[in-house]
C-alpha cells in the first residue's frame, strides 16, 4: 500500500502551472504507451522520454500528487489488475 508524501509543514510548496503541465504530459505518455504495464519502467527513463531531468521529475510528482514516485507511476496498473482480479480473469 502506497503512502502519502510525509508533512513538511517548513517545507510547504504549491504546484505551479508549469508542475501541471509535467503532469498531464506524464499522465499523457503513460497512458497512451501504456507504459504502467511495463515492470521495468523507471523515473529515469519517464524523464527521459520527457525531456527532463530526474529530479525535477520526482519533485514534480510529489508535489503535485503528494505521493512517491513509484505509488503514482504504480497506481494505473493496480487499478487494471484488481479490476481484472474482480472479474475473475486474472
Amino acid at each position: 500500500m502506497c503512502r502519502r508524501v510525509g508533512d513538511t509543514s517548513d517545507m510547504v510548496q504549491v504546484a505551479s502551472e508549469e508542475d501541471t503541465q509535467i503532469i498531464d504530459r506524464l499522465d499523457a505518455l503513460m497512458e497512451q504507451g501504456r507504459l504502467y504495464l511495463d515492470p521495468d519502467l523507471t523515473l529515469t527513463r519517464l524523464a527521459r522520454r520527457l525531456g527532463l531531468p530526474v529530479k525535477t521529475l520526482s519533485i514534480v510528482i510529489n508535489r503535485v500528487s503528494g505521493e512517491y514516485v513509484s505509488c503514482y507511476i504504480n497506481a494505473p496498473g493496480s487499478k487494471l489488475l484488481a479490476q481484472h482480479w474482480s472479474k475473475g480473469t486474472v
